[in-house]
């Protein structure tokens, strides 16, 4: 099975220089956590946006969301494929990085598409070859593993007492 044939087609992008409240209206709007970010033109990939993105944004920054942009916190290179690879390549991809969409890109680095574990999880039930089945219930368990958590101290949001304090 190819990604052109379960990836979706009709995807909304955002620009770098979008507010992060824009990207998150896109996300609303569509009913997705996933946005390309693209060129002015909105084609050319320049990287992507999560909405857990935009939240660890909103709370480790604590300015409001019209006043970050799209670029600032866009993860840069993210991993791509093409409208002719197979799905295992996906797959793969997804268990070794453990992510849940990729951007579908053409020869110029156009986005085309996104295929996600949704597209994957619908192919795979309308599909009756069992080593599809096999390979997508790996790459959700693969994706979903819960990682090592770092442990970090909590990251206090400034506030105008914490600041006044500081003053003195």
């Amino acid at each position: 099975m190819k990604v052109r044939d379960i990836m979706t087609r009709d995807v909304a992008t955002c620009s770098p220089e979008s507010s992060l409240n824009e990207a998150a209206r896109v996300m609303w709007e569509r009913d997705c956590g996933f946005v390309p970010v693209t060129d002015f033109g909105g084609h050319r990939l320049r990287g992507v946006l999560t909405d857990r993105d935009i939240c660890m944004a909103a709370y480790t920054k604590n300015v409001p969301l019209t006043q970050l942009n799209a670029g600032t916190i866009m993860s840069r290179h993210p991993k791509t494929c093409q409208a002719d690879d197979d799905v295992s390549r996906v797959t793969d991809l997804m268990q070794e990085h453990q992510i849940r969409r990729l951007p579908v890109t053409n020869e110029s680095g156009d986005v085309i598409g996104v295929i996600s574990l949704n597209d994957l999880a619908v192919a795979a039930s309308d599909n009756k070859d069992k080593s599809l089945r096999q390979d997508i219930s790996a790459t959700l368990a693969s994706v979903c593993r819960h990682r090592p958590i770092a442990h970090y101290e909590p990251i206090r949001p400034v506030t105008a007492a914490r600041t006044a304090a500081a003053e003195y």
